[in-house]
Order: C-alpha cells, then sequence, then structure tokens
C-alpha cells in the first residue's frame, strides 16, 4: 500500500506538468503568449533555474547564460520580444504570436533536452514548478 501511495505521488508531478502544459496550450491571444512564458518559466525552474516572480525574460534569459548557455537564452530573447509586443503595443495580438512563442518553448524544451539524463529526470519528478516563482522583496 505504500509502495502505491509512493508511486502514485511520483508519478503525480509529471501528469501534472503535462496537464498544466495542455491547459495553458489552449490559451489564445495575448493570454496565450504569457502562457507560453509562463511554461517556459516553469521548464527553466525544473531545471533549477532560479527565477523569482519579480524577473522577466531577459532577465531569466540571463540567468540562462551562466547555466545552459547561448540555446537557452536565445530561444527566450525571441519570447521577450513576442512578451513586449503583446503586453506593451496597445495593440491586439498579431497573428501567428502565439504560435511563435510556444515554437521558442518548444526550441528552449529541445535545448533542455540535451542535458544529462539525471538532470532531466531530476526536472521530470521535480515538484517546485507545481508552485508559484518566489516573491521578490520590494527593495524600499
Amino acid at each position: 500500500m505504500i509502495l502505491v501511495l509512493f508511486l502514485a505521488a511520483v508519478a503525480g508531478v509529471p501528469v501534472a506538468k503535462r496537464i498544466r502544459t495542455w491547459r495553458r496550450r489552449r490559451a489564445t491571444g495575448s493570454d496565450g503568449v504569457v502562457a507560453a512564458w509562463a511554461e517556459a518559466r516553469d521548464l527553466l525552474r525544473s531545471h533549477v533555474v532560479r527565477v523569482t516572480s519579480g524577473m522577466t525574460v531577459r532577465d531569466v534569459a540571463a540567468a540562462c547564460l551562466l547555466l545552459n548557455g547561448p540555446p537557452v537564452a536565445e530561444h527566450l530573447a525571441v519570447l521577450a520580444v513576442l512578451m513586449d509586443s503583446t503586453l506593451w503595443s496597445g495593440a491586439r495580438t498579431q497573428a501567428g504570436a502565439v504560435e511563435a512563442a510556444w515554437a521558442a518553448v518548444a526550441l528552449i524544451r529541445r535545448a533542455l533536452a540535451g542535458r544529462p539524463v539525471r538532470r532531466r529526470l531530476g526536472a521530470a519528478f521535480h515538484p517546485t514548478s507545481l508552485r508559484p516563482p518566489r516573491q521578490t522583496p520590494v527593495p524600499v
């Protein structure tokens, strides 16, 4: 019985992540671009990149340069441009922006797939990204 509960708990983390991704992929317009950013952020958090709630896409890209090298940071740069145009342009989300954002997430996922098997397995079963990012302290 204890073994069954343990296996259910361990298998529950990847299943919960898949369900979360599926729900995010269904978002459209500006919500779809933001959902792609949330997916990339949580994917990187699973791979032990320190991400806080106050970090922008460019902040996370800078952190990735230290940990993962240029490929992940380059794909985050594409996502940053999409986020900026979606959130700050005042115009409707351009056609294809959601697809481009999710394509950047797929490329980030592919770049992280090159990490050692042990790290990828750790990321798959790491429950940290199921919680919201840490709050950043506000400087006074």
